[in-house]
């Protein structure tokens, strides 16, 4: 019965919560603004429990679990806020579905005594005219025309090259009857559209995009009808650039494992309504409200704001996963090591002290996960060959230093998850059709390695946990020792006073708080007079 007592908050947490997230994502399904509107009301309704249970000095194990969600409510909040309202990411290099490129202009046209149109041949769409009396195809011959228009009793439209492989060109023809002039031509990737005319500056305009993928680059160029006369446009469209060559770098480095780059107001609204926010809530609820547990919002925190202001650093493309896989590596493997020598220098300090050995459990289990994390992300374990399973193997043995150190058993255990997944690596090498042993070999070869790792990972597991205790109490000594200052090794040789064991000392301590400030007094004066009292005793016997 008291274990179902004990369970029942934590089952309503989780479920409660179970069922308030599937409403939060039906409800995005919908429409972004309906999600967030239920996201807002989950997080007041979670701040109001936490306060509340606040003020009536609640201490269940809940509280920080509560409080996390709190952080991370406020950080959603934030964050889905700035990234659909503050600063929506339009992706302005992105062709949309319904883009105009899909939409050719006119495929036919009456000009002069002519009429302009593309007849289908072997080769393709060859530009054709036709009069009363004949048909014939237009010299030197034009692939998939459109976009025909008349301008100052000119024919320009939009076309390819019969032969080449070129990509899309502007033709003019002077009068009627005549062959096509090629006006400008562009290379292969770049479609021309948007072909008009303007009377009033005596020229026509177009548009060349540019396209790598799903990404394209816009120039606008201008033709007075002739070669020299058409060039890029210096009054372009706003807000367009016609950099095809950054075009295709960019295309090459996203190709190459790149990331594209999100928005400057985007990341920093970001970083100013989602990030910063909740980590500065759980540092103030980790400092003056003693929640250990939002130690995780602040690890997390503080990662995420130095992750954004890397990006902010970079251009368009970003090497991400080369940036993970060090920062991460190189974070968590601070975090370990600063937990590690604050568990060993304050051990004494944090014996007594709930709220520390709390929050060193906390520390120490996110520290000790997110190192094992970053060893998987920077070795692409399991999916990576060769070297890097041997050095897997290395940097899995800091989790017995650290398991030793900071008096937990979570990096034990990841050790061991470590040193399963090793043996899932071996197995598989084992059963590695390449080899060329027979089935019953690779059989045998396949349990024996199985039987041998697991023996030895269930035989170091029941020697560390029948001598947990004294290992950590071995280590910590030598470390105390080797820490110990000259000055207080020369102290200790001259105090001739019997030093008390801690528990004596403690409750020594206690009943010195319990007395009278008098009776303190009269104690104190009692001391000091006491080398004097022997002192005169010892010239009465001699």
């Amino acid at each position: 019965m008291s274990v179902k007592l004990a369970l029942a908050p934590w089952v309503a947490f989780g479920g409660a919560n179970a069922i308030c997230c599937s409403l939060v994502v039906a409800a995005t399904q919908v429409s972004w603004q309906l999600g967030f509107s239920l996201t807002a009301a989950y997080c007041m309704a979670s701040l109001g429990l936490a306060v509340n249970l606040e003020s009536q000095r609640w201490q269940h194990g809940l509280r920080s679990w509560l409080w996390i969600l709190v952080c991370c409510q406020v950080g959603c909040v934030g964050t889905w806020f700035s990234m659909n309202v503050i600063a929506p990411w339009n992706f302005s290099m992105e062709v949309p579905a319904h883009d105009s490129l899909d939409t050719l202009g006119l495929g036919h046209i009456v000009h002069g005594q002519h009429l302009y149109f593309s007849q289908t041949n072997a080769s393709g769409r060859i530009l054709m005219r036709a009069n009363h009396g004949s048909v014939d195809y237009v010299p030197p011959g034009v692939m998939d025309a459109h976009s025909f228009i008349e301008h100052n009793g000119d024919l320009f439209f939009i076309g390819r090259v019969l032969e080449g492989g070129a990509g899309e060109c502007l033709w003019g023809m002077r009068g009627d009857g005549g062959d096509a002039i090629l006006l400008q031509a562009f290379q292969p990737g770049f479609q021309l559209r948007h072909l008009r005319r303007n009377e009033s500056l005596g020229a026509v305009f177009f548009q060349a995009v540019g396209l790598c993928g799903w990404f394209r680059s816009i120039t606008e160029f201008r033709s007075n009808g002739t070669v020299e006369g058409t060039e890029p446009n210096s009054e372009g469209i706003e807000g367009t650039g016609g950099d095809f060559p950054g075009l295709v770098d960019l295309c090459l480095k996203l190709a190459s494992g790149m990331e594209w780059r999100p928005p400057t107001g985007r990341l920093l609204s970001i970083l100013l309504l989602g990030i910063l926010p909740q980590t500065g809530l759980a540092t103030y609820l980790l400092i003056w409200k003693k929640v250990p547990g939002v130690f995780l919002n602040v690890f997390v925190g503080a990662y995420a704001a130095t992750f954004i202001l890397w990006i902010l650093m970079k251009g368009m493309a970003v090497n991400l996963l080369l940036f993970l896989q060090a920062s991460t590596m190189t974070y968590a493997t601070t975090a370990c090591v600063a937990v590690a020598l604050n568990q060993v220098l304050w051990s004494n300090v944090s014996r007594n002290a709930s709220f520390v050995e709390e929050l060193g459990t906390w520390a120490s289990s996110i520290s000790c996960i997110s190192f094992f994390g970053a060893v998987h992300l920077a070795l692409n374990i399991p999916s990576s060959e060769g070297w890097a399973w041997p050095l897997y193997g290395i940097l899995i043995l800091p989790q017995i230093a650290f398991a030793l150190l900071m008096r937990r058993t979570t990096p034990m255990a990841l050790f061991i998850a470590g040193a399963l997944v090793l043996l899932y690596k071996a197995i598989l090498e084992t059963l590695n059709p390449r080899i060329g042993f027979p089935a019953d070999l690779s059989r045998a070869l396949q349990l024996g390695v199985f039987y041998a790792i697991g023996g030895i990972v269930l035989l170091f597991l029941l020697v560390y946990h029948d001598n947990k205790t004294f290992l950590e109490a071995v280590v910590h000594r030598h470390l105390r020792r080797s820490h110990v200052p000259v000055e207080a090794e020369s102290d200790e040789l001259v105090v001739s006073a019997p030093v008390l064991e801690p528990d004596e000392e403690e409750e020594s301590w206690l009943i010195l708080q319990q007395l009278p400030w008098q009776q303190l007094l009269q104690l104190h004066r009692h001391l000091s007079s006491a080398p004097e009292m022997e002192k005169a005793e010892d010239e009465e016997d001699c």
